[in-house]
């Protein structure tokens, strides 16, 4: 009964309690809807950023996928440029612009960094490649860099780089042949200062154009394609070789031997106080030869005619003098001075020839012909620039390159003078092949350009006097006959200019 009324007594806290476990469920169930709730909303705001920074992080990847595409697209046109005349000035007027290379949707532009349309050429060119994708850019930097390589060009003409003054019109033939001329023009010497007009150049069959830059191959950086080296050091004179086969040892010969004396490493060659002597009467070293200093080449009569009487009847005798014909390519650090040794005596002909390696083959008579000439410049111990085996040519593709195309040279000097033969007594000089004098004016008697002589040098090939802004002069009655200038063997070594690649970052 106690038990009953206590339990009557204590209802209404009961249900209090009842009531209040009530209010802490749903109180519960409350908070958890909101921490799910929280949840998934954070989780959402999440799942956009993500998919934000995915959507950035997509178009920033595309965009410099498009500036690499524009970067490759361009340095490709840079190169085709560089190659074209006056193809540097032209990039260095390139600013901006956009590429076409590239997908319709996206957008490729380049900015040059620093100036443009500078007139002084520079060794470095920077561009901003500019790529862009679903609003998003990405700037690629390219430093490009200006490099020289030696490469080949066939010259179809002589050049005058500093101009050419000739006494008269009639003692210039270059019939079929493009004369490169700085100005343009020929004028006359002395001091009516007389331009010749086009008109007049097409009557006497000369085709004259403008002069293009070139940076030919110079005599010091030739040192290294040379057979033999010629120098002198603290009085004495030394000899070394190079570029070679020696059968002696079944070996190619790569560098340059030890020094030696003049007179064990070849004949033909002295040295007079102030000049290296070239004897072509005497046996030569076969390949280049390579001078420290002056250079005088003396040419020897290669054929001979004479009037015989014989018992009242004249006949013309002929007598031939092969081993006078010089067949080399000389080069010198700085003046060639080309000589002729004329006889005494009353001849009814003389001739004088010389002759760069590769034109002594390309002009051989005969097939037997020129298996024989094949032996003079490839011997047993042949020179290895252009030379397959002993008797073996290399192939006609790499003869244009160098260092085959080496052998398409005569002469290679700082300053270069020329004499010709007397036409009264009916002399006749002929070179085979390319000359280069390759500088300025280096003194008086000595300009780079200057031909004297009292008769004609006929040339099968090239005269090129470049290098400098000297006018070349034919002075006395000097006559000038070139021809033959598209000749295969008219290959010859001149730099390129290329681009390469710095470094390149993105910005």
């Amino acid at each position: 009964m106690q038990n009953v009324m206590d339990m009557k007594r204590n209802k209404p806290d009961i249900i209090s309690f009842i009531k209040q476990a009530g209010v802490s469920s749903l109180l519960f169930i409350v908070l958890v809807g909101l921490s799910l709730t929280v949840l998934t909303v954070g989780y959402m705001s999440t799942m956009r950023n993500l998919q934000s920074s995915a959507t950035t992080t997509h178009a920033q990847t595309q965009a410099q996928m498009q500036a690499m595409i524009g970067y490759h697209a361009f340095s490709k046109y840079l190169n085709q440029l560089s190659k074209e005349d006056n193809g540097l000035r032209l990039i260095d007027q390139l600013c901006n612009g956009e590429i076409e290379e590239s997908n319709p949707e996206t957008q490729i532009k380049f900015e040059r960094v620093g100036a443009c349309n500078n007139p002084v050429l520079k060794d470095q060119y920077k561009f901003d490649i500019i790529g862009k994708s679903g609003g998003a850019s990405a700037i690629l930097r390219a430093n490009y860099n200006i490099t020289s390589e030696l490469s080949k060009e066939q010259f179809k003409g002589s050049v005058f780089e500093g101009g050419l003054q000739v006494n008269k019109l009639e003692s210039l033939i270059a019939d079929g042949v493009t004369l490169e001329v700085g100005g343009g023009t020929i004028s006359e010497m002395g001091g009516s200062g007389k331009t010749y007009s086009e008109a007049e150049l097409i009557a006497a069959g000369i085709k004259v154009v403008p002069y293009q830059q070139r940076d030919f191959i110079s005599p010091e950086e030739a040192r290294k394609y040379a057979n033999y080296i010629f120098y002198s050091q603290g009085g004495v004179n030394y000899c070394k070789r190079n570029n070679y086969y020696d059968a002696n040892t079944s070996k190619k010969i790569t560098s340059e031997t030890d020094a030696e004396a003049v007179s064990s490493c070849a004949q033909g060659i002295s040295k007079s106080t102030d000049k290296w002597i070239v004897n072509s009467s005497l046996e030569l070293p076969v390949g280049v030869l390579w001078f420290d200093g002056d250079v005088e080449v003396q040419i020897h009569n290669s054929e001979v005619v004479v009037e015989e009487n014989n018992s009242g009847t004249k006949t013309n005798v002929t007598t031939n003098n092969p081993k006078n014909i010089l067949v080399n390519t000389i080069i010198s650090t700085k003046h060639i001075n080309s000589t002729i040794i004329e006889l005494n005596g009353n001849y009814v002909a003389t001739y004088y020839k010389a002759y760069a390696p590769h034109h002594y083959v390309l002009n051989a008579a005969s097939e037997a012909d020129k298996t024989e000439r094949l032996k003079k410049i490839c011997p047993t111990n042949y020179p290895t620039q252009y030379c397959e085996s002993a008797g073996v040519l290399k192939s006609f593709a790499e003869m244009e390159k160098m260092p085959a195309s080496i052998s398409n040279l005569l002469y290679l000097s700082r300053t270069l003078q020329l004499s010709g033969g007397k036409d009264q007594k009916n002399v006749h000089v002929n070179y085979y092949g390319n000359l280069i004098a390759n500088s300025t004016a280096a003194g008086t008697g000595s300009s780079s350009g200057k031909l004297v002589g009292t008769g004609t040098v006929r040339i099968e090939g090239n005269l090129m006097v470049v290098g400098g802004t000297d006018m070349t002069e034919m002075t006395g009655d000097f006559k000038l006959n070139l021809s033959k200038a598209d000749d295969p063997g008219n290959f010859v070594p001149v730099h390129k200019k290329i681009f390469t690649v710095g470094g390149m970052r993105y910005m």
